[in-house]
């Protein structure tokens, strides 16, 4: 997993409007289409014993492609 840290000034243009685990997406789509400037830089995830238990469903993967896609056709 890659984390994409990028400057003030582009945190600043982009407007987040997705909820949940779908923000990760949209930032990326958004740094893009501003050609606003990132860089991905390596991480390492470490996730709790709670964390692991709860999961995530394969169904929220659906739902955020649904509201980008909602989001591209309707902005």
């Amino acid at each position: 997993m890659a984390f994409a840290p990028f400057s003030r000034t582009a945190a600043e243009r982009i407007r987040l409007q997705e909820n949940g685990f779908a923000h990760a997406t949209e930032i990326l789509d958004l740094l893009r289409r501003s050609r606003l400037p990132y860089v991905e830089v390596p991480t390492t995830i470490r996730y709790t014993d709670y964390s692991k238990q709860r999961g995530q469903s394969a169904l929220n993967s659906v739902n955020i492609v649904i509201d980008l896609a909602l989001r591209k056709l309707f902005k």
